[in-house]
C-alpha cells in the first residue's frame, strides 16, 4: 500500500476532520465577533480600542484560513497526496479564496515583511491601525500597518488589500462539509461519500 493509494487512512479521517474544525471554528467565531461589533458603526473610524478588536477578529479569520488552506496545499511536497486527496473530498480548486498565498504568508512572515516595508517606504502618513471606511490619501503617501476598510471589506497588511468576504464563504462551506462528515461518521475515506 503506498501513500499516494491512501493518503489518510480511513480510520484516521476524524483525526483530520477535527483539526480542520478548529480552524474553521476559529475563523467563524472570529468572524461572529467582528460582525457584532461592526452592527450600525460601517460609515465611521472607529477609536483604537474598539478598532483594535474588528483588527485582530479579522487577522484571526485570515490567520486560521491559512491554516486551513495547508491542508489542501501542503508546503512540502512530501504531503502532496494528502492535499490532493483532500481538496476532491472537499471540492477545492485552485479557484478557492483559500488558495492565494499572499494573505497567507503575509500573515506568517509579517516580522521580514514588517523590516522590509520599513526600510523601504518614503515618508508620509502612517497608520499603524485603523478601522473604518475608505478614505483618500490626496496625494500623500500613506502607509498602513494594519487596516480594515469596513465599506469595501478590505483587510490591508502592509500595504497589501485582501478582500475577507470570500475567504469567509469559503472557510463556511468547508466547515458545513467537514462537519457534516464528522457528525455522520464518513470520514475521508472517498470523496463521493457525502
Amino acid at each position: 500500500m503506498s501513500d499516494d493509494e491512501y493518503p489518510i487512512l480511513p480510520f484516521y479521517g476524524v483525526f483530520y476532520l477535527q483539526a480542520m474544525l478548529f480552524n474553521t471554528h476559529g475563523a467563524l467565531s472570529s468572524l461572529d465577533r467582528v460582525v457584532t461589533k461592526l452592527e450600525g458603526r460601517l460609515g465611521e473610524p472607529w477609536d483604537s480600542s474598539d478598532g483594535r478588536e474588528v483588527l485582530d477578529g479579522v487577522q484571526s479569520i485570515a490567520t486560521h484560513a491559512a491554516a486551513l488552506a495547508r491542508y489542501f496545499w501542503p508546503a512540502d511536497k512530501r504531503y502532496k497526496s494528502r492535499g490532493d486527496h483532500l481538496r476532491k473530498v472537499f471540492k477545492v480548486d485552485e479557484s478557492s479564496s483559500l488558495f492565494d498565498r499572499e494573505l497567507r504568508n503575509s500573515l506568517e512572515h509579517f516580522d521580514e515583511r514588517l523590516d522590509d516595508y520599513l526600510r523601504h517606504q518614503p515618508m508620509g502618513m502612517f497608520y499603524p491601525e485603523y478601522v473604518g471606511p475608505t478614505f483618500s490619501d490626496n496625494g500623500v503617501p500613506t502607509h498602513r500597518h494594519r487596516a480594515y476598510f469596513t465599506d469595501t471589506d478590505t483587510f490591508v497588511v502592509l500595504g497589501k488589500k485582501f478582500r475577507i468576504d470570500p475567504i469567509c464563504i469559503e472557510v463556511a462551506r468547508v466547515h458545513e462539509l467537514a462537519n457534516d462528515r464528522y457528525q455522520k461518521g464518513i470520514g475521508l475515506s472517498s470523496p463521493n461519500n457525502q
